[in-house]
């Protein structure tokens, strides 16, 4: 992974140091409870592997907000019309890795 505990504190600093977006604040508030358990789990491990945690915690979040919070992509969902799956994207190596078996 490219990103890593430095550039996020850096992200902070700089969000801090500005007027902070309603919908950044939104994000962040959204995957603060996975980064806190996560931060109790992971704690003794490096901050790559903590990060590679959290960036998969959001993605599976994010699906699953995907697959249950829209009437529309439920029905879509249930007639076998849609998959959401989710991946992540490696900008080091251009690997996509599904997070998410196909079913």
């Amino acid at each position: 992974m490219r990103c890593n505990i430095r550039h996020i504190e850096e992200t902070q600093a700089s969000i801090k140091g500005s007027q902070q977006s309603k919908n950044l604040r939104s994000i962040v508030d959204h995957i603060r409870p996975f980064l806190i358990s996560l931060l109790g789990t992971y704690r003794d491990q490096n901050t790559d592997i903590l990060l590679q945690q959290a960036v998969r915690a959001n993605t599976h979040s994010s699906v699953n907000q995907l697959q249950h919070e829209s009437e529309i992509l439920k029905q879509l969902i249930k007639r076998d019309d849609l998959l959401i799956l989710g991946a992540e994207y490696s900008l080091d190596t251009g690997i996509i890795d599904f997070s998410h078996k196909l079913p």
